[in-house]
């Protein structure tokens, strides 16, 4: 009863400060980007196209969990941007692919991989999420809109329809990465500490 009990407490002390640190937002104001409209929209699925060389991006499907970058020319929503790293990513969503037929991984595009300090609108990364375990494929994209709603700093995202080598992959989520531009496009001051944890989870 006493460890139900605790749990409870740690769980109602997390709501309450999800609301508190919402409600008083003066610390981490959201600075919105004017080029939101061109990179996450919210009211259309974007075209992204990439064009690599063939063998490349058939060594990169062959040897994905080494998610290492190969270069790339990308189409993205009407902007063209070239010599762009691109890699697969994930965990489990990298898995499944490699133990499927499938090359519809999720992908990392680094702008900045091979030209230094190339980038597009500010962003220098954007995750392609293909949101393999989702079959409404609304889950993701969702928590990020409560996050937002809860006044919480979060990743922009979009909807793409995403186009390799002239092949349709389907549909994906466009996500913005968390990394010092993100910081300097949410925050008031522009700067902040970022945290990632090292392998299967985090010690907090």
């Amino acid at each position: 009863m006493r460890k139900f009990l605790k749990v409870l407490e740690l769980a109602l002390l997390g709501v309450l400060t999800v609301i508190f640190f919402g409600a008083f937002e003066g610390d981490s104001q959201t600075v919105r980007n004017p080029t939101d409209a061109v990179l996450f929209p919210h009211n259309s699925v974007i075209d992204v196209f990439i064009e690599a060389d063939e063998a490349a991006l058939q060594n990169m499907f062959d040897q994905a969990r080494l998610e290492e970058y190969i270069v790339c020319d990308v189409v993205y929503n009407g902007y063209r941007i070239e010599n762009v790293g691109i890699r697969p990513k994930g965990n489990s969503s990298l898995s499944q692919a490699r133990n499927s037929t499938s090359n519809r991984y999720s992908f990392k595009l680094d702008f900045n991989q091979f030209v230094k300090g190339q980038n597009l609108f500010g962003i220098t990364k954007i995750n392609l999420n293909n949101g393999f375990s989702d079959p409404t494929f609304m889950r993701e994209y969702l928590s990020y809109e409560i996050s937002e709603l809860l006044g919480l700093e979060t990743p922009r995202t979009t909807y793409i329809a995403l186009h390799i080598n002239g092949e349709y992959f389907g549909l994906y989520l466009g996500v913005e990465n968390v990394d010092e531009n993100f910081v300097r496009d949410h925050f008031i001051f522009g700067y902040g500490d970022l945290y990632k944890p090292e392998g299967t989870g985090a010690n907090l």
